[in-house]
């Protein structure tokens, strides 16, 4: 789910919250739950009923290393300054 996620909706690729909210509503919508408050979710949430958002995020990294396309323009800008960064530092 993760990785069509990443693929379909760029905006994700930066963004963890809005990441994990997606898949959250997205298994809440097939549980069918047209209404749910709140408490209901955070209940739910405490059963386990969705997957934490450490492991949301976890498999995003794990995706996006597997599949470079689908890393954000967050870490392109990183890797872009990553040079001068180490120039600063006095490394090679």
């Amino acid at each position: 789910m993760v990785k069509a996620l990443l693929t379909r909706y760029t905006d994700l690729r930066d963004s963890d919250e809005m990441l994990v909210a997606w898949i959250w509503k997205t298994q809440v919508d097939q549980m069918n739950y047209p209404q749910l408050s709140a408490e209901k979710f955070f209940q739910m949430m405490a059963k386990g009923m969705f997957p934490s958002s450490e492991t949301i995020t976890r498999t995003r990294r794990k995706v996006q290393e597997e599949n470079p396309e689908l890393r954000g323009k967050k870490y392109q800008e990183r890797q872009a300054k990553q040079e001068q960064v180490k120039k600063d530092l006095g490394y090679k």
